[in-house]
């Protein structure tokens, strides 16, 4: 058949107005015309001269830093040539290990600081690329996508480590876990970004509980495999759709990545990734159907993209050669 792995590949709603009595008017007006629609706005941003509003800092304001320069109005760089592995010899490395985080491994600088001080000695042994772990907080279940002190180390570690690995002449792919979120407390208390309860498809789990049945969620299903371990997302909700392509922007050109490794992608319709890859830009993805069936993963590659050119299809990870090894 060929070779499977392809290569191809809110702004924040901040409310100015001149007093906290006048911005809790606001918004309280909003949530009376809202009705029965969830709304949950991000904390507003002190104007120039203006005493009243938060100073933030941390992951909410990298969330709004990241809304403001990334939204819709974006314009992205020129677009960098995706890497052809068809004709090269391309060869990554998986940069991390199952028991390399702090709740086995605890390292003084975490895993960020072993990657950075082992970048040299990695692209001295004749790699390419390197696949990190997912950045956010909670890692595989993450809760705030813009909260980057994980159990793999801290946020300015990992950036020191994403440069010396560029120094060392290889490519950084970041773990993205877009399917599913966990929450801060509770079922969906979602942080930074700020998502309502509108943003989980309407068959997952958590609208089995009682205590949530009144609330407003999607109206549309999940479009494949659920995780039961963190809420599954509605990838054609228009607010999931603007938060992600926010935050892979953000992980793209703020902290530097080059590429995805889609996480779970059984969990959610394959052209979501061709529709990520064109707004985010990825010298090259991969993702991850599990699945030992060559014809099915073949049919999730094409169906990244379905253009004649597969400008922005994605990789997969060959698990039934991976199978046919053991």
């Amino acid at each position: 058949m060929g070779k499977l792995l392809l290569t191809l590949i809110f702004l924040a709603a901040g409310i100015l107005p001149a007093t906290a009595v006048e911005r809790n008017a606001a918004v309280e007006k909003l949530k009376a015309e809202a009705g029965s629609i969830s709304i949950n706005l991000p904390e507003p941003v002190a104007a120039a001269g203006k005493t009243d509003a938060p100073v933030l800092s941390g992951p909410r304001a990298d969330w709004l830093a990241a809304s403001a320069l990334y939204g819709k109005n974006f314009a992205a760089p020129k677009s960098k040539n995706r890497l052809d592995i068809d004709h090269s010899s391309i060869v990554m490395m998986q940069g991390f290990h199952w028991y390399a985080d702090r709740f086995w491994y605890d390292a003084p600088r975490g895993w960020w600081g072993v990657l950075e001080e082992k970048a040299g000695e990695i692209g001295n042994s004749g790699f390419d690329m390197i696949w990190f772990p997912p950045v956010s907080n909670g890692s595989y279940y993450p809760n705030e996508w813009y909260n980057l002190d994980s159990q793999w180390g801290q946020g300015d570690v990992l950036m020191r480590a994403i440069s010396a690995m560029h120094s060392s002449g290889l490519k950084v792919l970041g773990d993205l876990v877009l399917n599913h979120r966990s929450s801060l407390s509770g079922w969906m208390d979602f942080k930074n970004p700020d998502m309502p309860s509108t943003a989980i498809v309407n068959n997952d789990e958590v609208w089995g509980q009682p205590e949530f049945y009144s609330y407003p969620r999607s109206p549309n299903t999940d479009e494949g495999d659920g995780d039961f371990g963190s809420r599954d997302l509605d990838h054609k909700d228009w607010l999931v759709q603007r938060e992600t392509t926010t935050f892979l922007r953000w992980l793209r050109y703020t902290l530097g990545f080059d590429g995805w490794r889609y996480d779970m992608t059984k969990g959610f319709a394959p052209y979501h990734v061709g529709e990520y890859n064109a707004i985010s830009d990825p010298v090259f993805s991969m993702g991850e159907y599990y699945d030992t069936n060559r014809q099915l993963l073949a049919n999730w590659v094409d169906g990244t993209d379905s253009s004649a050119g597969k400008a922005y299809a994605s990789s997969t990870l060959d698990f039934p050669t991976r199978y046919s090894l053991v």
